[in-house]
């Protein structure tokens, strides 16, 4: 009998493994917990007790039996069977049972199958794909498949291409690392490199490891075959791996091999699952290519992977390696909970996907976790821990992905993704923390978070970017996420975060955050950039580019609705564009048609020292593009005036810039008079052709040279002309410098200065004697400066106006005009044009009889918020209620919620009640709606063209009571509940709405729902109501009950912030609830009132929640609560003073800040008060009314880019 226990097993192992038997001890007693009594059902055959070997009694079994292996008596002893198997026929492979085989357990009764080295340890093949073989609570060992073919050969890895995008910055080679080091090294940056440093030890002992089997096979493979599946292999089977442990085995000593622990091909659609499983230290290649050091799948589509670890495998030591952990090449393959850590991919030579590679796989990517992998350790590098290539549509949600480094010795390209020739792919509410482009020495590296190439219609949505590096010693792109020759990509509401583009950077770096190069029609919105470097330390003319974003050659792309916010071009060296730089490539092709619309910066740098820094918040050099709309407050080119270019905007060209609009920005600089001086001016425009400034608002107390400073035309294009504008502007300062300098300019070109208020100043408007070009100024106001006009260069000075502008509020930065302005009606009498047809606000010119001078037209007395936080960076959104013409209103805002239009509903709809609304982007939403007695017809209402048509979706039979709820998630995907409990979902837009099951759990009131996939939470509110929540996508569902002071609550609301964190309400008391664990648990946060119902919540964070009272029909409130897990409870009553005598019903949010109500009139109702009320705050105390028809009662609101 080939069974051994106890003190042969662990000498055997011993010798096999050497220390690290220590690990596969641990696991034994890791699943030591799971324990199941034997079943009688079916035969079953047991070894040794009726066969003496494994193989025995495989050889006598029948399809469907069940093969049982009698284990070691404790986590300590396992049984060791030194066999390998062979497995033809539909049976079940079942390990860790007791002796007495009533009991099973993988751990407590461990079951060990040890090949020796001789061949492979399980190999499964199979005449029919429909035979089904199942194997479990195995430890598989010893596996060599050296000479046994298994697969063919793959002729090349993929995705590995020279190109992988121009830094686009100038080379300085030979400058030495000592020559950018600091003399001394913030803590920061100590520490990335230590635990860098600490990480490549870890990896270095895979490559040190000696083979881990004895080498007794030594045959050659086919030159077309290559070995595949040491531990197990599997062909044309279907195949169950649970609870199995496959470590130390390898594919091929002598050539290349695939699947070092597991290789599976050829299996029937969803006939290969693996569930529970570890696939740890084994070898795909010693000296060949190697494809899944650990795993290897092809030609199974539809493969499902759940909670597996995939870990410390190394796919080649002298070859190229392709996914150290696991390759996966089959459609539809569905990767869920697993923990793929510290594998690598390939020692010496390329490696692509350290942890893991997808090629061709359409399937989901969710919920994993996959960390300190490496993708090469000794050349190029793609995906430290993940590669997709050539896989459309797959989806990557909910992962974390950290730690991981695509190349220690060479190019590293995507440290935590890397993502190729895939189209429609979405990357949704993942992390990527600390992962690493590159840390070689003479190469370049890109993306240190993502690098995604040729990935057309790709989205980005809200995922976290944290502390990722693009390269440690070169040139760095994309500290955080680098996109390069795509089109039609969206990044929106993304956090970047401390990330770098490089550490020390000898030929420049680029993009701290975001990286951009040669792409087209990108759509950058919503997303938060935050203290990201470009280049934390150059040398020598080398710069760091852009810390939020760097772009080279974006074409026909908007940027805007983010938020940049103290990030960098460099800490020490030259720096450009500390939130945004934008640059040509070599071969002079520029950035066209860029849109940078509507976003804040603030706090930003293009270099923190003293070297010189251009655009503290932007640089841009492009053709046909605009700034328009954007907010800048306290951005610097660099420590002192003396170094800076453009403290807040710089805009040059030398011929490559050109046809540029600024348009209703506005710049606030340094508002301390006594302060120091940190910019040579807040605007500087130089060497562009065409450019037109208008409706900018420019504020500046301290800057020396010129708050805006130009040159006209470009010096190096003597062949051409240019006209440019300066219209209609606010230039204030603090008598420190000039307001409008002209620097130079040549006398073919032109420079109109017309309608602006220049105030506050040494000299209002100067022109260099540098300057011959034909300056004309006309119409402008002036007031307060030491000089108005001055300058030794050619100007022509008309029609000025002296007298007060008569602003609105200067103390607090409120730059528009008073009745007594002596701006009013005193413009060019020409009009529109040259004045602009509209104002900073928006607003149409002219008011009166002419134009007003300045930035701002007159209209009347009008409240306006603060100019810096007026703009919350959510702009679209929906609210949903009921017209008193009995139709549904459903009305639309594209600035932010400050005003509503309402939308045509189908007459169709008549009778309508609403239930819900959610808004997907800009142009997609869905709406619900309940009925009203003898409503007999659909209730679900979408639009795809930004609510232009609301089209009336067919849903199935059984949702007669109407729809109370929906969810959407994409353009295609919603989920909805019917007031009785009827759960529908469509992933086609609507086209179908299939009824998803909920067996054995009853739901009988849908009050509200929310769905972050795959888990989808129902607030069902009748009496005895719970949280009906599913964690697999409604396959399965399950009841989750809320007490109250012992008793239990039907939950009204729920809202979920994470999969594990998710806020709810109650039905019987004004109290908040909470879960942190999953809906494990639910308790009680805060009851904050009496008895009344909280309507509608909205949870920002996991410490803080929104709450809308109802107020009993009458006269309700808005509730804001922050609850630290395990901390103090804080309670506010944030009610609009415009919603009293309201009930609000609905709440959107971004943050403990930013959120908007809607509430209809309370009961009885106050004639005088519109039917409905809508409100908008972006501090958390003070409300804005929304303007919006009063003839619709509001129920409920979605903002696109909230959090509901």
């Amino acid at each position: 009998m080939h069974i051994n226990r106890s003190t042969r097993c662990g000498a055997h192992l011993a010798a096999l493994l050497g220390a690290t038997v220590s690990l596969l001890l641990l696991l034994l007693h890791s699943l030591s917990g799971y324990a199941a009594q034997a079943s009688a059902n079916g035969n079953f055959l047991r070894v040794p007790d009726d066969f003496a070997t494994i193989q025995a009694a495989i050889d006598a079994a029948q399809a469907g039996d069940e093969i049982r292996i009698q284990g070691g008596p404790d986590p300590n002893s396992p049984a060791t069977y030194f066999e390998r198997l062979t497995i033809t026929k539909a049976i079940t492979l079942s390990g860790g049972w007791s002796a007495d085989f009533s009991q099973q357990s993988a751990g407590g009764y461990p079951t060990i199958v040890d090949a020796q080295g001789l061949g492979r340890a399980i190999s499964v093949t199979t005449a029919n794909s429909t035979t089904v073989v199942a194997i479990e609570a195995l430890i598989v060992t010893g596996g060599d498949a050296t000479g046994l073919g298994g697969w063919q050969a793959i002729t090349a890895l993929p995705g590995l291409s020279p190109d992988y995008g121009n830094p686009g910055v100038p080379p300085t080679d030979t400058l030495r690392l000592a020559d950018i080091l600091p003399a001394s090294v913030p803590e920061e940056v100590r520490v990335r490199q230590a635990k860098l440093a600490e990480r490549l030890a870890q990896w270095s002992v895979l490559s040190d490891r000696a083979p881990a089997v004895p080498a007794h096979r030594q045959a050659e493979a086919q030159a077309d075959v290559v070995d595949c599946g040491g531990g197990i292999y599997s062909a044309q089977a279907s195949l169950r791996l649970s609870q199995v442990y496959v470590a130390y085995n390898q594919a091929s000593r002598t050539g290349d091999g695939y699947g070092g622990g597991v290789c599976i091909v050829t299996a029937p659609p969803g006939g290969v699952t693996l569930v529970n499983t570890t696939i740890a230290q084994n070898v795909g290649a010693d000296q060949g290519d190697n494809y899944g050091g650990g795993l290897f799948i092809a030609d199974a589509p539809g493969a499902i992977l759940t909670d597996n670890e995939i870990a410390q495998n190394l796919g080649t030591t002298g070859g190229k390696g392709a996914g150290g952990g696991a390759y996966i090449a089959s459609d539809q393959a569905t990767l869920t909970g697993n923990r793929i850590n510290q594998n690598v991919a390939a020692i010496v030579d390329q490696g692509a996907g350290g942890g893991l590679m997808l090629q061709a796989v359409a399937g989901t990517v969710i919920s994993n976790s996959i960390q300190s992998n490496l993708a090469s350790a000794g050349a190029l590098g793609l995906g430290g821990g993940l590669m997709i290539i050539g896989s459309d549509g797959v989806q990557v949600i909910g992962n974390f992905v950290g730690d991981n480094l695509a190349s220690s010795a060479g190019t590293g390209v995507g440290g935590g993704l890397h993502i190729a020739d895939a189209d429609n792919v979405q990357v949704e509410r993942n992390t990527f923390s600390e992962n690493t482009g590159g840390s070689g020495l003479t190469t370049s590296s890109m993306g240190g978070g993502v690098y995604a190439r040729a990935a057309n219609a790709i989205v980005f949505a809200d995922n976290l970017f944290e502390r990722n590096l693009g390269s440690l010693y070169q040139s760095g792109l994309g500290g955080g996420l680098y996109l390069y020759r795509l089109s039609d990509a969206r990044v929106q509401d993304n956090q970047f975060n401390k990330n770098w583009g490089a550490i020390y950077a000898r030929n420049g770096a680029g993009g701290g955050g975001l990286g951009l190069g040669e792409a087209t029609g990108l759509m950058i919105t919503g997303n938060t950039f935050a203290e990201n470097v470009a280049a934390l330390y150059t040398g020598g003319m080398a710069s760091g580019y852009g810390g939020g974003i760097y772009a080279v050659v974006l074409q026909d792309s908007l940027i805007a609705t983010n938020t940049f916010t103290a990030n960098s071009g460099s800490w020490a060296g030259q720096g450009k564009g500390g939130g945004l730089s934008t640059s040509p490539d070599i071969h002079d092709n520029n950035t066209e048609r860029l849109v940078v619309a509507d976003n804040l910066w603030q706090g930003n740098v293009a270099t923190a020292g003293t070297s010189p820094g251009r655009g503290g918040a932007i640089e841009l050099r492009a053709v046909d593009s605009q700034v328009v709309r954007n907010r800048f407050a306290d951005n610097h080119g660099c420590a002192e005036a003396a170094c800076s270019k453009g403290g807040t905007v710089y805009v040059h060209g030398w011929r490559l810039c050109r046809d540029i609009t600024l348009d209703r920005n506005v710049i606030l600089g340094n508002l301390t008079p006594a302060g120091m001086s940190r910019d040579d001016s807040l605007l500087r425009v130089e060497f562009v052709d065409a450019y037109t400034v208008t409706n900018n608002v420019l504020v500046d107390a301290a800057a020396e040279s010129g708050v805006m400073m130009f040159t006209v035309g470009t010096t190096l294009d003597p062949d051409s002309s240019s006209q440019s504008w300066v219209v209609n502007n606010t230039v204030v300062g603090g008598q420190n410098g000039p307001g409008i300098t002209v620097i130079a300019g040549l006398a073919k070109d032109s420079l109109t200065i017309i309608n602006n208020i220049v105030v506050s100043h040494t000299v209002g408007i100067t022109v260099s004697e540098d300057s011959d070009a034909q300056t004309l100024l006309s119409y402008n106001l002036f007031d307060g400066n030491g000089l108005n006009v001055g300058g030794a260069g050619v100007y022509t000075h008309t029609h000025p106006v002296i007298g007060p502008p008569a602003f609105r509020n200067a103390a607090e930065q409120d730059y528009r005009l008073t009745v007594s302005s002596a701006a009013r009606d005193a413009g060019d009498p020409a009009g529109v044009p040259p004045a602009p047809d509209h104002d900073e606000d928006g607003n149409s010119r002219p008011f009166g009889p002419r134009v007003d001078i300045g930035a701002y037209e007159w209209h009347g007395p009008q409240i306006f918020l603060p100019l810096i936080t007026r703009q919350t960076t959510v702009r679209v959104g929906w609210a949903v209620g009921n017209g008193d013409d009995g139709l549904p209103g459903i009305i639309h805002t594209t600035d932010g919620g400050r005003t509503w239009t309402r939308q045509a509903t189908p007459v169709t709809t008549l009778g309508l009640d609403a239930g819900d609304i959610s808004a997907v982007d800009d142009l997609t939403a869905w709406a619900a709606f309940a009925a009203n007695p003898g409503v007999t017809f659909p209730y679900i209402l979408h639009t795809r063209d930004g609510g232009a048509t609301w089209i009336t979706q067919t849903l199935p039979a059984g949702a007669g009571q109407g729809v109370k709820s929906v969810k959407a998630l994409s353009r295609d995907e919603a989920w909805a509940a019917t007031l009785d409990g009827v759960i529908l979902h469509t992933t086609d837009g609507g086209a179908m709405w299939t009824v998803v099951p909920h067996p054995g759990v009853a739901i009988t009131q849908v009050n509200r729902m929310d769905v972050i996939p795959p888990h989808i939470w129902i607030a069902d509110a009748a009496e005895h109501g719970a949280i009906i929540h599913s964690t697999d996508g409604g396959a399965t569902w399950r009841r989750e009950v809320m007490t109250n002071q012992g008793r239990d609550e039907s939950p009204l609301t729920v809202h979920a912030f994470s999969y594990d964190v998710v806020w709810a309400s109650g039905t019987k008391s004004l109290s908040f609830f909470r879960t942190v664990d999953g809906g494990d648990t639910w308790e009680k946060v805060i009851t904050v009132g009496g008895l009344d119902h909280l309507d509608d919540i909205c949870g920002s964070s996991a410490a803080d929640v929104w709450g809308a009272q109802n107020g009993d029909g009458v006269n309700g409130s808005v509730h804001r609560v922050h609850a630290p897990v395990g901390g103090e409870v804080e309670h506010t009553i944030v009610t609009p003073p415009g919603m009293f005598g309201y009930t609000p019903g609905g709440l959107s949010c971004v943050d403990n800040r930013t959120a908007w109500a809607v509430a209809p009139k309370g009961v009885p109702p106050d004639p005088s008060k519109p039917t409905a009320a809508i409100a908008l705050t972006t501090d958390g105390e003070t409300w804005t009314q929304a303007v919006a028809p009063a003839d619709i009662r509001y129920w409920k609101i979605s903002m696109v880019g909230a959090r509901r």
